[in-house]
Order: C-alpha cells, then structure tokens, then sequence
C-alpha cells in the first residue's frame, strides 16, 4: 500500500499518540475512498432488484431530481479532471491518483443513472443512494479538513490541482447528501391492469 500511495498507510504516531489525531493521506485517498464506494456496490443489485418490481408511475422532473442529477454529473467531470491532470510528465505519477479517480468516476456514473431509473420507477428517495452519499461525506471529512489546513501550501506540491479540486469536490457531496434526504415529488401506484399491459408490452418486444 505504500508503493501505491507513495506514503506510509498508517501512522500511529499521527493518529493516536498526539493531541492533534490525523490520517495520513493514504489513508484518507485510499480506505476512506473504497469504503463507501464497496458499500455502493455491494447493495448495487438488490437495489436493481427493488427497481425491477416497483410498480409506481414515474415521478415528474422538478427542480430536486434535476438539481441532483445536475451535481452527480459534475462530480462525474471533477473525477475526470483529477484523472486528467496526472498526465503531464512532469508530475510524479502516483497509483493513488489514478486508480482512486476513476473508480470514483465509475461509482457516480453507476449512482447518476441509478438515480435516473429511481425517478423513472417512481421512487422518491433510495436508501442506498443516501447512505452511499452519506458515507463519503463522513469518509470524506478528514481528507478535506487536510485540504484546508494545507490550503496555504497549495501551490507548492507537484500537482496543486488534486487539492483544488477536492475544495470543489467535498461541497458537492454534502449537496447530494442533502438532496438524497428529500423526497423528489409524489407518485401514484399502477392499477393491477396498467401493470399487466406493460408486462404484455415487454413480452412483445422480448419475443
């Protein structure tokens, strides 16, 4: 894990035996990162399943499914830009800064159309996108606590750009964490027929 991050793992040191605890940033781009994203992606097919039976009537587009499909898919491009800025030659080339990036990008483009077969299927609010949501805030927290202590030597780091992008980033997740809280709008219950018909739909297409 070091060789990966280019930094020690864990530090006692740092985080127990001092008056000021702190992760070291291994730790904060590595564990706290894969720990709500292998939450996501363990629940991933129950919550397909879930989807697959619902039987509600899609929920109109408001300002709320909008606004967080909106923020879903600019954390998608902030992961991007992450990825992106670790090319140039002359920034030391990390595993870390690769590999965390894109499995982020992944992970919100999984939840970004999630989200979207939620509003389709008629479901107000999921449980898995608020806890998937509300893990990488809490996981999140240490690492941008580090970001703003370390704001004012920014510039002085090889790649000054993964910080900045972090300062942008954070926000957004509390955001969607937020918005994962709130209902999307009402929806009503397809009658016994409605729910045959389509079913009658599907097999047409099927066969």
């Amino acid at each position: 894990m070091d060789n990966f991050c280019g930094s020690s793992f864990w530090n006692a040191s740092l985080t127990w035996n001092t008056t000021d605890p702190d992760f070291t940033t291994c730790f904060e781009k590595t564990a706290l990162v894969l720990l709500p994203v292998g939450v996501f992606w363990s629940f991933l097919p129950l919550e397909l399943l879930f989807l697959k039976k619902s039987f509600y009537k899609p929920i109109a587009w408001n300002w709320r499914n909008v606004l967080k499909q909106t923020i879903n898919w600019l954390l998608v491009l902030l992961c991007l830009f992450e990825f992106l800025s670790n090319i140039p030659e002359d920034i030391v080339l990390l595993k870390v800064n690769i590999f965390i990036p894109v499995l982020k990008m992944i992970s919100f483009t999984a939840s970004g159309v999630l989200s979207y077969k939620n509003t389709k299927h008629g479901y107000r609010s999921s449980g898995h996108q608020f806890v998937f949501w509300f893990l990488l805030a809490l996981c999140g927290a240490p690492q941008f606590r580090t970001e703003i202590r370390n704001f004012e030597t920014i510039k002085s780091v090889d790649n000054y750009f993964l910080p900045t992008t972090y300062m942008a980033y954070f926000p957004l997740v509390c955001i969607m964490l937020v918005l994962s809280s709130i209902s999307e709008g009402t929806t009503e219950t397809l009658f016994k027929g409605e729910v045959n018909i389509i079913r009658s739909i599907h097999r047409v297409f099927q066969e």
